[in-house]
């Protein structure tokens, strides 16, 4: 196994890391391509949920008197489908199964 760049992340044709370079993202956003790429292979709906806490941070961040509960650890996220972009739901249909 290759500690530095692990299989759940160099099995797909685009690496997450060359993705999040390329589009500049923020490092909430980068964790956020980070947990959902890996999901399948290594944490499952634990890496969607911190997918999702990392997305609502970063909402709040864009629209701070519109907040997003991010909750604490220890406790379920949750994000009502309504304020997730079409994208992102779309993108994670489309992840390899």
């Amino acid at each position: 196994m290759d500690e530095i760049n692990p299989k759940h992340y160099s099995k797909h044709k685009i690496q997450p890391m060359d993705v999040i370079e390329d589009w500049d993202l923020s490092y909430a956003l980068g964790n956020v391509v980070k947990y959902i790429c890996r999901y399948r292979d290594k944490g499952g709906v634990t890496d969607l949920k911190k997918a999702q806490w990392y997305l609502n941070r970063y909402i709040n961040s864009l629209t701070p008197n519109e907040s997003i509960d991010v909750p604490k650890e220890g406790t379920k996220p949750y994000m009502p489908a309504a304020n997730m972009s079409l994208f992102w739901r779309m993108w994670i249909n489309d992840l390899p199964q």
